[in-house]
């Protein structure tokens, strides 16, 4: 268990660029392979080798508690490892082991950028523990290592709790209400129980002046008497007893509601507080930024530098983790379609090495986030060219520049006639667009020919809570972004008017275009006459659309508030215009509906052109990769480097596992480790090819073993390449490439 410890360290250090931690292990693998053989010859040890060991098993254990931000680096690492080349000298017969070349032990063990990369890097894995808040100092007993899942598990309970804790509010005020009707209903009993009372009383008068006058006089007339006055008195006081409950009735909801609305302010900040938890600097992610970028550069032929500002913004850690895909996609893009060759920039005069600038912003609640280049700029006649050929437009000048610009966003859509790793497929942008429309966010788009292109994101800083305006449009109650909004116009102030494009109206010196609202969520349809007829009576909120400010026409405006949102799904996320829902306090969803997309949706041409090869090109398969490793860290940092490359990864931890995987969905390649439990990646390899339907799979094999007789037996086995630890990611990704080139893209 040892050995195989170290050997899985060793990998994984490699692989995700821990260098110092790859060689301690490395060595420790070496002498636990020794010390093995020794105990099953039944020899004993060399004398003090036990106590080294445990010493470098200390520093590896104090090397990965720095990572986690739990200890300090440790200060005797070069020692220790020099140690261990003492030791594996010994054991092979006095030749002296030196550091492998290319860097000195001490920048090996103790790079500090390779340490903070490489802890950022792991504390973004899917579903691990992420540094929230300050990093953790050495000896902090105080500070605690959430999972982003936990939290946000956490966070989803605490907003529940809120809208329970409402419609608790709602209950009780109900139930106040009801008090209030039994007790306007007591006071009216009351009042019918004194004219009861005094009717008793005067047929009491009546019955006694009768028994004075007359001789004859029924003694049962006062015996009823007595009864229905006894029975009256009864009912009185059961009155007055009933009043005086309902009145502790009173004073007990009323408390309950004071405690309930004591309680909700309570949540209100539990879930602030849980949002804040939730918030990390944008940095975690920049060493998979870097590296996407030096891989394209690499897999296209450029020369680019990516500058990096802004990297101490915070943001909500699931906000960061959602917009890793989309910013990836815009840094390949920026390499792929806006730097050009080191050719074509030398004979325009730029330098020989582009340059893409991403740029992190807060504004408020807002995160913006800019991503842009030195390159050519977008092709505007490309672009122009494949939107007539798909039907997207009629002739050539119909669209505005800005308008032609966003044609990029449509499924499918892609300038590039020849599909590669990199681009062509037309799936891109319209995710990218996707994944930002889903974080109540909107992408900004602008180019400059010869100087660039310029793509701008904004997105909440947390995806937890929204400010919105609350206003009701046929019958229909909807929610509008507060930052989106500007003034609200009551009715009757705002001067209408018609002219050839619609109506416009007129306030404080400024004209806007007018819209009513319901007509943009499609619920109704007016003409400009109804429109016109109806001026004195609209309430006009002025906001920010995707062409400037707009006047919405509503028939009320609510109330703002800050909403609890929850997730919507993705059929109803793909409707245009809405960016997120929150549940009222009876359990109905409010919808939060973005401006700018909706006049997006309203001003855009509705045509039924011909879309079919816009939607061919939408319906790319993405190549599907198998990783097969005991080692979880290796799986996930191979799965991260092959998504973030475009490639479909499954996983599996050992050859059994694996033939499963491939039983149910046949991969285009099988990346596999050589040593691992149960079955092994030769045996592995072998079995792949036995089968026929699966004998054409490509198997790479990647390995610390090294000799002549391991590499004949995996070429022997079938395997198609044959990697040993440490590799270069470009070097594998090239690998993959090149087998994976021949498979036809539908």
């Amino acid at each position: 268990e040892a050995l195989r410890s170290a050997h899985t360290f060793k990998g994984s250090g490699n692989i995700i660029g821990l260098p110092g931690i790859g060689r301690l292990a490395h060595r420790l693998e070496d002498i636990l392979e020794f010390a093995l053989d020794k105990f099953r010859g039944s020899e004993l040890l060399p004398a003090g080798l036990d106590l080294d060991v445990m010493q470098a098993v200390h520093c590896l254990e104090q090397m990965v508690g720095h990572l986690q931000g739990e200890e300090a680096p440790p200060d005797n690492a070069v020692e220790v490892l020099q140690n261990l080349l003492d030791w594996v000298a010994q054991i092979r017969g006095g030749n002296p082991v030196q550091p492998e070349p290319g860097q000195p032990i001490e920048a090996a063990l103790l790079n500090p950028q390779s340490i903070e990369d490489s802890a950022a890097a792991l504390s973004q894995t899917p579903g691990q523990p992420t540094e929230v808040g300050p990093r953790p100092k050495a000896g902090d007993a105080t500070v605690m290592r959430v999972g982003v899942n936990q939290l946000s598990r956490l966070l989803r309970r605490a907003g529940q709790s809120i809208i329970h804790g409402e419609r608790m509010s709602n209950l009780l005020a109900d139930a106040d209400g009801w008090l209030l009707a039994l007790e306007r209903n007591n006071q009216l009993m009351a009042t019918r129980l004194t004219e009861l009372d005094a009717l008793v009383n005067r047929q009491a008068v009546q019955l006694r002046e009768a028994q004075e006058v007359s001789g004859n006089f029924d003694p049962l007339e006062l015996d009823r008497y007595d009864a229905l006055h006894g029975l009256s008195r009864f009912i009185g006081e059961t009155a007055r007893d009933s009043t005086v409950l309902v009145q502790q009735a009173r004073e007990v909801t009323t408390q309950s509601t004071v405690i309930l609305r004591e309680e909700g302010y309570a949540l209100v900040d539990q879930h602030r507080e849980l949002l804040a938890a939730r918030m990390v600097a944008v940095r975690t992610i920049l060493p998979r930024l870097k590296r996407t970028v030096a891989q394209t550069a690499i897999a296209t032929g450029r020369k680019v530098t990516l500058q990096v500002t802004g990297e101490d913004v915070v943001i909500d850690a699931d906000v960061l983790a959602r917009l890793a895909e989309p910013l990836l996609h815009l840094l390949r893009n920026a390499v792929d379609h806006g730097i050009e060759s080191p050719e074509d920039r030398i004979l325009a005069g730029k330098p020989e090495h582009g340059t893409v600038q991403l740029d992190f912003q807060r504004a408020g609640d807002q995160a913006i986030l800019r991503v842009s280049d030195d390159g050519r700029g977008l092709d505007l006649a490309a672009i122009e060219t494949k939107a007539l050929n798909f039907g997207l437009i009629d002739a050539v000048g119909s669209l505005p520049e800005q308008e032609l610009i966003r044609l990029i966003l449509h499924p499918g859509f892609s300038t590039r006639d020849k599909v590669t790793e990199t681009s062509g497929r037309g799936v891109g942008m319209d995710i990218v667009n996707d994944r930002i429309t889903a974080l109540k966010g909107r992408l900004d788009i602008d180019s400059a020919d010869g100087l660039g292109s310029f793509f701008t994101v904004h997105v909440p800083v947390s995806s937890g809570v929204a400010q919105a305006l609350l206003v009701e449009c046929a019958g229909e109650s909807v929610a509008l972004p507060l930052e989106q909004v500007s003034t609200i116009v009551a009715a009757g102030l705002a001067e209408f008017q018609a002219h050839p494009g619609g109506v416009t109206i007129h306030f404080d010196g400024v004209t806007y275009p007018a819209h009513p609202l319901a007509q943009w969520l499609e619920i109704e349809e007016y003409s400009t006459e109804e429109i016109l007829a109806r001026g004195p009576n609209w309430i006009v909120v002025l906001a920010l659309g995707s062409s400037g400010m707009v006047a919405l026409l509503v028939d009320a405006v609510q109330e703002s508030r800050e909403l609890i949102l929850q997730e919507v799904g993705r059929l109803t996320r793909r409707v245009q215009g809405v960016i997120g829902a929150a549940l009222r306090a009876d359990g109905r969803p409010l919808f939060l509906m973005s401006v700018t997309d909706l006049q997006r949706a309203a001003s855009a041409p509705r045509r039924q052109g011909n879309l079919n090869a816009l939607r061919k090109r939408a319906r790319v398969e993405r190549i599907h990769i198998l990783v097969v490793d005991d080692a979880w860290s290796v799986r996930r940092s191979m799965q991260q480097l092959l998504e973030d490359a475009g490639y479909e990864v499954s996983e599996a931890a050992d050859g059994f596992d694996a033939l499963d995987r491939i039983r149910g969905k046949t991969p285009a390649l099988v990346i596999t480790d050589l040593e691992m439990p149960n079955l092994n990646g030769l045996e592995l390899t072998r079995r792949i090819r036995e089968i026929p339907q699966w004998a054409e799979i490509p198997v790479v094999m990647i390995t610390s073993r090294t000799s002549v007789k391991h590499k004949d037996e995996g070429q022997r086995a079938g395997v198609s390449v044959y990697l040993t630890k440490p590799y270069q990611d470009a070097e594998l990704l090239a690998h993959v490439r090149s087998l994976t080139l021949d498979l036809t893209i539908e």
